[in-house]
């Protein structure tokens, strides 16, 4: 009987470990003024939970935080995106950032015209800047996805 009791005892002593660090990995899920939304093999979407510093800024606060993976170079139009979360563009592919950011502050930071992705019943359009040139803006969302070019 005490052997039963010890090894229940054991067992919930796993299973409470096991649901610790699961909660864990769901709050590691945002950063400051970011949260990620939601990940797939080629794509990530990402809200702006406050208004201020740049996709980029979300980028590295959200891997700093252990939510996703990224790698890239800064090259003549800002940060190029190489891999997110292990995923490298095939040939002809690369990485394309859409946004629910219009106009703001006076300057258009997506165009339509240039293409558009759907999300969560809402139509993102093609962001006019790179990563570095995106400002973070409370509720905006920013979906960056591997797509042919």
């Amino acid at each position: 009987m005490k052997k039963a009791n010890r090894l229940s005892a054991a067992f919930f002593a796993v299973a409470a470990l096991f649901a610790a660090v699961a909660l864990a990995a769901c709050a590691q899920k945002s950063a400051e003024g970011v949260s990620l939304k939601e990940s797939g093999e080629h794509y990530v979407v990402i809200e702006a939970t406050a208004t201020g510093g740049s996709l980029a800024d979300g980028l590295a606060a959200l891997q700093e935080a252990g939510a996703l993976e990224y790698t890239g170079t800064a090259g003549q139009y800002g940060l190029f995106l190489e891999s997110v979360n292990g995923y490298v563009p095939a040939e002809g592919e690369a990485f394309m950032i859409y946004t629910t950011l219009g106009e703001y502050g006076g300057a258009v930071y997506s165009n339509a015209s240039w293409g558009t992705y759907e999300y969560g019943g809402k139509t993102l359009a093609c962001a006019a800047y790179g990563a570095d040139g995106l400002p973070l803006v409370e509720d905006a969302l920013y979906v960056i996805v591997a797509q042919p070019y």
